[in-house]
């Protein structure tokens, strides 16, 4: 059982992690036919990080993050702290996908797997991504 009640109290306690570590952090934001949990634009180097936030099933997590790799510098996924298994770790790494954990106690972020940037991002996505930002008041 976790910590965390629902997800979206999860993605809440995370996107607070991600503001203290320098980040604007945007909660449910539409890119193309699907919603990305949290995307988060550094402040300092303009990147753009989505994130997906699951308490169980990180494996869908992972094919979402991945689809968002069309429009993001860097996609993970973030689950409750656990020691992670072989299998979730191996597919991060294969996928270029970052892992994070949330430790449930501090409510502070570990990076298991870091994220490999997007070998490929679609203009027209990214376009409509950063418009969508800025409607909310981001600044890329």
């Amino acid at each position: 059982m976790s910590a965390f009640a629902t997800e979206s109290i999860f993605a809440e306690c995370v996107g607070e992690a991600l503001q203290h570590a320098g980040y604007d952090v945007f909660s449910e934001v539409p890119l193309m036919s699907r919603c990305v949990d949290i995307v988060a634009v550094h402040r300092e180097s303009g990147e753009v990080l989505a994130i997906e936030c699951k308490l169980r099933d990180w494996k869908r997590a992972l094919r979402q993050a991945k689809s968002h790799s069309i429009a993001c510098d860097l996609v993970s996924i973030c689950v409750p702290m656990r020691t992670p298994s072989e299998a979730l770790l191996q597919s991060c790494q294969e996928g270029g996908v970052g892992l994070l954990m949330m430790d449930a106690q501090v409510r502070t972020l570990e990076r298991a797997v870091e994220p490999q940037p997007a070998e490929r991002i679609w203009q027209p996505a990214r376009g409509w991504l950063v418009d969508v930002l800025r409607q909310r008041g981001a600044s890329c």
